[in-house]
């Protein structure tokens, strides 16, 4: 997209074919018909692969994307499900997620402070090595931030627990 929102191109390819392998033909035709040497590719979970990634790091390319938590490697899971260590935007210190929702599912708890709570995104972040045969050193490095929301925990909970009604 362009600074507007606007889509510069789009592609359309048959259903049956993986589309981890037309991210980097898609993105070599926008460099060569738009001249985008710098651009950022967001993409979800299916676009990830350690291929399409290592492509968005070269040059000027950077990328954003998704990985379920459920897939990452031991140590790096047990990082990101730990409580301890969360940052707040536009809040100040380091929380544990086991104090605040604590603090936020307190059934005496001022509304003020639980709007508050609701209201914020946690946020953990740390660099990672993945083993990479095609990268300098056998590793490529990447930022992995991990968020948590109440918000989305309720949301999440509400709609586990209409599952477990209808079932």
């Amino acid at each position: 997209m362009d600074a507007d929102g606007m889509p510069l191109a789009f592609d359309v390819f048959p259903g049956n074919r993986s589309e981890q392998t037309s991210m980097t033909p898609l993105e070599e035709k926008i460099v060569g018909e738009f001249g985008c040497a710098k651009f950022v590719a967001c993409t979800d979970a299916g676009l990830s692969s350690l291929a399409n990634r290592r492509f968005n790091s070269r040059g000027q390319r950077q990328f954003v994307t998704t990985q379920s938590v459920r897939k990452l490697r031991g140590h790096l899971k047990a990082w990101a499900l730990d409580p301890a260590g969360w940052r707040a935007r536009g809040a100040e210190g380091v929380f544990d997620l086991a104090e605040v929702c604590a603090t936020y599912d307190a059934a005496d708890a001022d509304k003020g402070i639980r709007n508050r709570l609701r209201g914020l995104v946690f946020y953990k972040t740390r660099m990672a090595k993945e083993k990479d045969a095609e990268s300098q050193g056998g590793f490529f490095e990447q930022r992995l931030v991990v968020t948590f929301s109440l918000k989305h925990r309720d949301y999440q909970r509400k709609v586990r627990q209409g599952q477990l009604d209808r079932a």
